[in-house]
């Protein structure tokens, strides 16, 4: 079998891996567990395993630079206690439909906004034309726009946390472009420092957590399969796939987490909402994959 199609098909798998997520964590939820607490343990035990799947093949790298204390903990709170403890919190308060949506508009948006302000980068126009197609395409989705007061908690929860990850994304590409640091440097010392503070703060907020066998088992599972086998996976796929391939594959997740929806929780969606998930899949698949496979174009014509 040709290895861009099964670098293709485990994409495809570590995206269903990543929809489920959101339905073990309303498992979870309703097990008593809160929210900051669940992530905390989550990035706990998914940092513990990809150290030792790191140090089991043992990567090596050329590059001698080392991240600053400030610098970890700064990637450390904006990528896991801002970009995935707020996304919790949010979870909670929503469905995950909603929380799916609202990231792939927070994440669409504020990269690009944050980008333009920190490192002055220009906003393209195929990027103004997306955060209007994913506004349209909320409007739509949660139109007649009446919020319950958790529903408007959990909205300002998953854009705080989308506020965390344009950070942590635009100074993770300006480490990598400008300090000449490994991507490897960027993800476990920061994921250590984001877990510990996410369990901290959870169990001062929420209460120590009371521990069943299901809990254990789905903390296991999204630390373990859903965190760093799946992250090991989806890493080894991209070097087989160009841009606007992973691209792709990663935002089929806005539909399989409404399809896991509508089958696992016999939710139903309206014409409207419906019409409203799919303008926003389609422009941020256009945002994100068109300007990949043009450059993947040009390298083309160029060999």
């Amino acid at each position: 079998m040709n290895i861009r199609l099964i670098a293709m098909i485990a994409g495809f798998l570590v995206t269903l891996l990543w929809s489920s997520s959101y339905f073990l964590n309303v498992l979870a939820f309703g097990e008593g567990i809160g929210p900051l607490t669940l992530a905390g343990l989550r990035y706990s035990v998914a940092v513990l395993f990809l150290f030792m799947i790191n140090n089991r093949l043992k990567h090596k790298t050329s590059l001698n630079n080392k991240l600053s204390v400030k610098q970890l903990v700064l990637l450390g709170i904006t990528g896991y206690t801002m970009g995935q403890g707020l996304q919790y919190a949010g979870q909670f308060f929503l469905t995950p439909t909603q929380t799916s949506l609202l990231l792939n508009i927070g994440n669409t948006t504020l990269v690009a906004v944050i980008a333009s302000l920190a490192i002055k980068e220009k906003i393209k126009r195929i990027t103004w034309f997306g955060m209007v197609g994913v506004i349209v395409g909320a409007g739509s989705y949660y139109y007649p726009w009446e919020f319950g007061l958790q529903n408007l908690a959990g909205i300002i929860f998953v854009l705080l946390s989308s506020v965390g990850y344009a950070i942590h994304l635009t100074w993770t590409r300006h480490l990598i472009k400008n300090k000449n640091i490994h991507p490897q440097e960027l993800v476990m010392k920061p994921m250590l420092i984001g877990a510990i503070t996410m369990l901290i703060i959870g169990i001062i907020i929420e209460g120590p957590p009371i521990f069943s066998w299901k809990i254990i088992f789905i903390v296991l599972f999204l630390g373990i399969i859903n965190g760093s086998l799946a992250f090991t996976l989806w890493t080894w796929s991209q070097k087989h796939l160009e841009a606007f391939e992973s691209s792709i594959i990663n935002n089929l997740m806005l539909i399989e987490i409404a399809l896991f929806e509508l089958l696992l929780l016999n939710r139903d969606f309206t014409l409207l909402q419906t019409v409203g998930l799919f303008i926003v899949f389609i422009t941020v698949l256009i945002v994100q994959a068109i300007p990949s496979y043009k450059t993947h174009r040009s390298k083309l014509k160029h060999n």
